[in-house]
């Protein structure tokens, strides 16, 4: 079909082309440009009127009063609107609720909207208007009328029925709960009454200020619209807004897809504080937070959880039966007589110099109020720098005292001084007085590379010298040796060489004084077998090389290294000495060591090392005299034999 009307079409065109007939113009080349541009402006007009806001924006109707009277079997709605703008307004019907038989507008009918949000609406236009609905009074002995637009004033006439949700002064939260007052109907075959249910959850923080969090949820399904009283407990102020209270009791509402609401109060604190647990309508639980400022003594506790709090603790939690009560006592634990000013810590670094200190004391304090505490340093210490919390800030001295101000909360006092005196051998730590009993005491001490250390003392953990101990077990070691009685060496000459090798480490100590051991063994008792003398001879030749090596390593480290005294203790080292007690008075403790310029070491280890090689001149004649007793290398039995075979043949007589 389509194909036959495309032939036509062209068929049409071809001919009018053939012979010169041109088509009609569109019914748009009638028209004239001023009529085109009317007809878009007018266009334009419409659209923008459509699309205008008005003045009022969303808020073009508002619900001035509300009028509900329950008699006859009937309950009347009059509701009085004002209309800025023409909307449609929201009724308060629906199958759930009222299904009214009369709604008058004005006095006049009223065509009624449903909307996609299964509501009903009204077309209001401008102006002020009153609805009318009467409807027949539900069979239901608990019934809820469901405002969608809350009004300024609400009027409620039921003798009958006790009214919930509307307040004394007139005003409506969300909706309007009717309860037959008396004794319930007995005919309930078309609707039974199912009252709701909710649980309330209440969370207690008692501390310097306590509160109460309120937190209702709805346990029956969604769908009905509920409202409620929930009484607060002895001392509770709500201090949430859109919360009404009335006697002691806070009026809740929910709308039909409201799962719950919440609310903050303040807890005035007593000595004794009653929880007592809803009897109708509602299942209740009780949280506790209780800080280390209140003790908590639980009286006639119903069921009793722990839950693990947000520290190491645990926090009471109750799920009473209706009607159950608990009793919550509290005290406040007595004060303990402490001093509110601490310190926490304190650490003084002295770096000496050959010709001045630096030193720097650092006082880490918490107090619970500001304060001016006092030190004492020595009086030759000029202070250079000082600093509160990272921040310059200049110090008060007179003479030896000065004076930190110390903030509410932890502060950081650092201060540096520095003192011009010459490095003594004999070093003693100045006295410092903190102005009062500290923990978490530190001394560190930076020596320059210049310096021997030989010695320390202090009270506390620091550092220990151990060369002296390892200089004793030397001497033990050499005199160990010299009791062999295989060697030429005197017992002197034993502990001084083993002395001048305790730079290197222990294993390579003994290697001189082992092959000095061996080389006598040889001298002595050598072995007669030719296989056991030649490879003899070779441990002895390794073991003089390795010998030489050592003492080449003790002499260069002696004269050109650094001295290692073996400190340990506090991760202190040879130039680098920390000193830590954890308690200690006002006063600093006391610490000392004892140095040399470095150039006396060096001058030791050379008059060590003259005499080693004077002495190894003497040792090296003897230990060559006793490689080359007898002979220094024995042939084996083969090549004998061998030798021997050659000579026999040599004197045969040739034929």
């Amino acid at each position: 079909m389509l194909n036959q009307i495309f032939f036509r079409f062209l068929l049409v065109i071809s001919i009018t082309w053939c012979f010169g007939v041109s088509p009609p113009p569109p019914p748009s080349s009638f028209s004239s440009p001023a009529s085109d541009e009317l007809s878009r402006e007018l266009r334009l007009e419409i659209e923008n009127r459509l699309k205008e806001t008005p003045p009022c924006g969303l808020n073009c109707a508002d619900l001035e009063s509300l009028k509900v009277e329950v008699a006859d079997n009937k309950i009347y709605l009059i509701l009085r609107y004002h209309v800025m703008s023409p909307s449609s307004i929201p009724l308060p019907i629906s199958p759930e609720g009222l299904n009214p038989d009369v709604i008058e507008l004005n006095n006049s009918p009223v065509q009624l909207i449903k909307g996609n949000d299964h509501k009903v609406y009204a077309h209001l236009l401008k102006g002020i208007h009153n609805i009318k609905i009467a409807a027949p009074l539900p069979v239901s002995d608990l019934f809820t009328i469901n405002l969608p637009m809350i009004p300024k004033h609400a009027e409620v006439i039921a003798e009958k029925h006790q009214v919930l949700g509307i307040n004394e002064d007139g005003k409506i939260q969300n909706n309007i709960q009717f309860l037959k007052k008396g004794e319930f109907s007995e005919n309930k075959s078309s609707q039974q009454l199912i009252a709701p249910l909710l649980r309330v959850t209440r969370d207690l923080y008692l501390g310097l200020e306590s509160r109460v969090v309120t937190t209702i949820e709805r346990v029956s399904p969604l769908g009905n619209p509920i409202v409620a009283e929930v009484r607060l407990l002895p001392g509770e102020e709500v201090i949430s807004q859109d919360i009404r209270i009335q006697n002691r009791k806070a009026q809740v509402s929910l709308n039909p897809q409201e799962a719950g609401t919440s609310w903050s109060s303040r807890l005035n604190t007593a000595e004794s504080i009653e929880l007592s647990a809803e009897t109708d309508g509602a299942v209740e639980v009780w949280r506790l937070k209780v800080t280390p400022l209140w003790h908590l003594n639980i009286e006639h506790s119903s069921v009793l959880q722990l839950r693990r709090s947000a520290g190491n603790g645990f926090d009471p939690v109750f799920k009473p039966w209706p009607g159950e009560k608990v009793v919550l006592k509290l005290n406040q634990p007595e004060a303990v007589n402490a001093p509110s000013f601490t310190i926490e810590a304190s650490q003084l670094t002295i770096v000496p110099g050959i010709r001045n200190r630096d030193i720097n004391l650092k006082i880490t304090a918490s107090a619970s109020r500001g304060l001016q505490h006092p030190i004492e340093v020595p009086a030759q210490w000029t202070l250079v720098k000082s600093s509160i919390n990272n921040d310059p800030t200049p110090i008060s001295r007179a003479g030896k005292a000065l004076t930190l101000p110390f903030l509410p909360g932890r502060t950081v006092v650092d201060l540096d001084f520095r003192e011009e005196a010459d490095f003594p051998m004999f070093f003693e730590s100045p006295n410092v007085n903190l102005g009062s009993p500290s923990v978490n005491g530190e001394y560190k001490v930076v020596l320059p590379q210049s310096r021997w250390l030989l010695w320390t003392k202090s009270l506390g953990w620091g550092p220990v010298v151990l060369f002296w101990s390892q200089i004793a077990v030397a001497a033990v070691i050499a005199t160990i040796f010299y009791m062999s009685h295989l060697t030429p060496l005197a017992l002197v000459s034993w502990i001084l060489m083993t002395i001048g090798l305790t730079q290197s480490s222990p294993l390579a100590m003994a290697i001189p004084g082992i092959t000095f051991c061996l080389v006598g063994i040889r001298n002595r008792y050598p072995p007669h077998q030719p296989l056991a003398f030649n490879l003899f001879q070779l441990v002895l030749v390794a073991a003089i090389v390795a010998s030489i090596f050592v003492i080449y390593q003790s002499i260069s480290r002696g004269l050109l290294g650094v001295p290692s005294m073996y400190v340990l203790g506090n991760n202190s080292n040879s130039f680098q000495l920390n000193w830590y007690q954890d308690k200690i008075d006002a006063l600093l403790p006391p610490i000392s060591f004892v140095s040399l310029p470095i150039m006396i070491y060096r001058g030791v280890m050379l008059a060590w090392s003259l005499w080693l090689a004077t002495s190894m001149i003497r040792w090296a004649s003897w230990i060559w005299s006793s490689l080359s007793k007898d002979q220094f290398w024995k042939k084996t039995k083969a090549k004998q034999i061998a030798v021997n075979t050659s000579n026999a043949s040599a004197d045969l007589p040739k034929t």
